[in-house]
């Protein structure tokens, strides 16, 4: 049975009634994974402890099957100094392409165009001769970067397996914004002189891909639409088969679809560990 208690308090009190900032220390056995232990201290720790607000979680220590977490404070309403480092952040948009073999609509001009449906690019002919080339379509790809300065102390080697653990995972709840499942880390990195005097940048990296609900995939043999909701990073695929009406020879194949496949090929994980 998991267990998850507060084993020490660390308090700053700078001469004031209400401290500045608080360390919780929470000890948590009978959870292997620490990701899994971590979310259990997140469930645990209130979000508002003696007026301060809670702000990071991480690992403390690991000792055998013991796993100590500090829960970070600060007192609500207190700002950053002046002269600290404030945070960066990029954000790109640009564009790759897919290969799109069916228009959203489509109009033809002459009298005697064959008519092709829906399809782009059909070669005219039916059966096993006909083919659909398709167009290059532009589509959007988002990338988006965090650059935070970092303690030489901080980056130890516990860090370093944290954002490894983390990498190419996706969110599994809301982050900076959006909502689970729309962002993948992608990795992060930095370089500097090797001292303990050096304040490093890190940039971290995601990429964006948002949900979508009641996607229109096609229609099946039974020329009903097939509808779907997705996440930004699942991937979907169809098993497909082409149909050929004997009243109409001269018209491209019609393409129904047998099965429609949501793909989870990326695995979840709660990027707020991250403490970014």
């Amino acid at each position: 049975m998991a267990i998850c208690e507060r084993v020490h308090t660390d308090l700053n009190i700078s001469g004031k009634t209400d401290p500045e900032n608080i360390d919780l220390v929470y000890l948590v056995i009978g959870v292997d994974d620490e990701f899994e232990a971590r979310d259990l201290v997140l469930n645990t720790a209130p979000e508002i402890f003696r007026n301060c607000t809670r702000d990071i979680v991480e690992l403390d220590k690991h000792e055998g099957t013991a796993l100590y977490f500090r829960v970070s404070y600060v007192r609500n309403g207190t700002e950053k100094e002046e002269d600290e480092d404030e945070d960066e952040i990029s954000f790109d948009l640009s564009s790759s392409s897919v290969t799109m073999k069916r228009a959203y609509s489509q109009t033809s001009y002459g009298s005697n165009a064959p008519d092709a449906g829906l399809s782009i690019g059909w070669n005219g002919k039916s059966g096993d001769q006909s083919d659909i080339a398709g167009v290059e379509v532009s589509t959007s790809t988002i990338r988006k970067s965090f650059t935070v300065a970092m303690k030489y102390k901080d980056l130890t080697v516990a860090w370093e397996k944290k954002v490894a653990k983390l990498f190419g995972k996706v969110n599994s709840s809301s982050w900076k914004g959006y909502e689970a499942g729309e962002v993948l880390f992608l990795g992060c990195s930095f370089s500097g002189i090797n001292s303990k005097k050096t304040v490093f940048n890190v940039t971290y990296n995601f990429g964006i891909a948002f949900n979508e609900k009641n996607v229109l995939i096609g229609k099946d043999s039974n020329n009903r639409e097939i509808r779907i909701d997705k996440t930004g990073w699942q991937y979907v695929w169809d098993i497909v088969k082409s149909e050929y009406a004997e009243s109409k020879k001269d018209m491209p194949p019609a393409i129904r679809i047998m099965g429609v496949y949501v793909a989870n090929v990326y695995k979840t994980a709660d990027l707020n560990a991250l403490g970014i």
